[in-house]
């Protein structure tokens, strides 16, 4: 029989609230008080919930491969870096707290353990803000007991700026000449011209297909991007039905087409005269591999527009690792180009690089910003300055030779 001092039904469970100090218990238990006036559930199992319960919890919430939860999904890349930095470095610490009494001297002390391992301050940062982001989304939703998000009362660690352009080796438009030389009639020669040349990523160029590819008009589109995925995720994506549990996925293993790195860089650009010759001597070229395979052929048939561009001897994707150590390196020993560490500490010429040197060789030549912008696909055209152009010796040298002449000439 319900006692006289609480109404019929009621749950008399005792509920333990604890926290740092008293003024801390005192905000919990009128905070407890107010949902149960307001016939709010009960939160006491949330704020029993440890930081590394939370956590895991947030990330299938953001996972691409998982079914929509509330909130946004990122790009499998994006969370896969993001659930690795979590699960390595701030569950082994502090996952043990509970998520309502964490605080900030827990993520200061985090922090100060990740540096003393020689963590790089990038990198720290980085954890750093994944921690924000997720407590943040904590305080947002108000059921998880916390009202302060304590990471972000940290701040990041200093470190250098940026990287510029200047941080990356990027080829001039003889150094270009030079690699595009060493190609002649080589099996991916096209490839690097259109990276060249159009500043494709490497996970782009290696998934784009013959149906992205439209020689009459001289366009392809970059619909998506080649990318190694765990094999766990990659169950876990054909069991949601985000990718199809098909033969291609089969054969190919980890490597997957996912969305490109933004939606920005979904776009359809235009070809050079020499890209769309020398894509239709490839075309003729995989047809000639394809018969010479025979029954080893594990592609698709270009004469029906299926398939990836550019393939190995028996048509599957490249892989780029493999493609890295058998053929970029090589040619760029070849035509004089440095991919080792340099004397000066920056590293030597990544497959990457291209890009940057297709920003850059474009920006030397006086095309505008915005149209370098759209070839590079950026959302902004301040990112692709920053970033991606740089500004050669030779360019700086002959600007103040003009304007001694123009001072010169008064």
């Amino acid at each position: 029989m319900p006692s006289r001092s609480s109404p019929a039904g009621a749950d008399r469970r005792r509920r333990r609230i604890t926290g740092a100090s008293q003024t801390e218990v005192g905000r919990k238990l009128i905070a407890a008080l107010r949902d149960q006036q307001l016939g709010r559930p009960d939160q006491t199992g949330r704020y029993r919930t440890t930081l590394a319960a939370y956590l895991s919890a947030w990330l299938q919430r953001r996972d691409p491969f998982t079914k929509p939860q509330g909130l946004r999904k990122l790009g499998y890349r994006t969370w896969r870096s993001m659930e690795i930095r979590i699960r390595k470095h701030v569950i082994p610490l502090i996952g043990r707290r509970l998520l309502a009494e964490l605080t900030r001297q827990d993520v200061v002390w985090m922090m100060e353990r990740l540096a003393e391992t020689g963590m790089n301050p990038p990198t720290l940062q980085k954890v750093r803000d994944h921690l924000v982001s997720a407590l943040g989304q904590a305080v947002k939703e108000r059921t998880w007991g916390i009202e302060v998000n304590v990471a972000a009362t940290v701040d990041a660690p200093a470190h250098r700026d940026a990287p510029s352009p200047d941080d990356w080796y990027t080829l001039t438009a003889e150094e270009a000449d030079a690699l595009l030389a060493q190609l002649a009639g080589d099996e991916y020669e096209s490839l690097y011209e259109v990276c060249l040349h159009l500043g494709l990523r490497q996970s782009e160029a290696f998934g784009l297909t013959w149906a992205d590819v439209d020689l009459e008009r001289g366009m392809i589109t970059v619909r998506q991007a080649l990318a190694p995925i765990r094999a766990s995720d990659l169950e876990k994506a054909v069991a949601n039905g985000m990718l199809k549990a098909n033969g291609r996925t089969a054969a190919f293993g980890s490597r997957v087409p996912l969305e490109p790195k933004t939606k920005h860089s979904k776009a359809t650009l235009p070809l050079t005269a020499t890209g769309v010759r020398l894509l239709r001597a490839h075309y003729r070229s995989e047809l000639e591999k394809m018969v010479k395979a025979g029954a080893y052929w594990k592609g698709s048939d270009p004469r029906k527009k299926q398939g990836y561009v550019w393939t190995t001897g028996i048509g599957t994707p490249i892989t780029a690792s493999t493609f890295v150590r058998r053929h970029f390196k090589p040619l760029c020993e070849r035509a004089g180009i440095p991919t080792g560490r340099l004397p000066d500490g920056r590293r030597g010429f990544r497959f990457h690089d291209m890009r940057h040197s297709t920003a850059s060789i474009m920006a030397a030549r006086g095309e505008r910003p915005e149209v370098i912008q759209r070839v590079m696909r950026h959302a902004k055209v301040s990112f692709t300055i920053d970033r991606y152009v740089k500004v050669y010796r030779d360019d700086v040298r002959e600007a103040v030779q003009r304007s001694d002449r123009l001072v010169a000439a008064r």
